[in-house]
């Protein structure tokens, strides 16, 4: 990635103008809603029908917004600044609707092509901006990723 478009940095200038002008959620509202969203696991083998579920939920986002790169966009997408952000987007519904954790990937991606593009700046806001929403219980090695690039270019101590 050589450059980032004029329209990828407005899309994600208007992420960015979003995570700063919303309210975080703190930990007791995201355990509250969570709560809401619960499954009832004591009952029959319902396991696998709601794991489907989920998986075809964001199976279904994704392709929607990525009719480019068609069947087999993984690695397209990857690479592709605009899906990434606008993926982040509708995984950032999902967390103010439901507090739903969203996996770290798509963030750390748009942090990476940023990177990649030597957009610094932008890739300092774009941090800045989502830490202060940034949630998890899980520590992975792609939070711990997001995190410690965070702390390098001065976005946390």
């Amino acid at each position: 990635m050589a450059q980032v478009s004029e329209d990828e940095t407005r899309a994600l200038r208007g992420l960015i103008d979003r995570l700063n002008t919303t309210e975080p959620l703190n930990w007791n509202q995201s355990e509250a809603m969570r709560g809401a969203h619960l499954f009832d696991w004591s009952g029959t083998d319902i396991g696998p029908a709601i794991l489907e579920r989920h998986r075809a939920r964001y199976r279904a986002r994704a392709f929607d917004i990525a009719p480019k790169h068609g069947e087999f966009f993984g690695k397209m997408a990857d690479q592709d600044l605009g899906w990434n952000v606008q993926f982040l987007g509708r995984l950032l519904d999902d967390w103010f609707a439901n507090a739903h954790f969203m996996p770290p990937h798509w963030p750390d991606r748009i942090c990476v092509l940023l990177r990649k593009a030597k957009e610094f700046e932008l890739e300092r806001d774009f941090l800045a901006a989502f830490i202060r929403h940034y949630m998890t219980p899980f520590t992975t090695p792609k939070n711990c990723r997001i995190l410690a690039r965070a702390s390098k270019i001065g976005v946390i101590s």
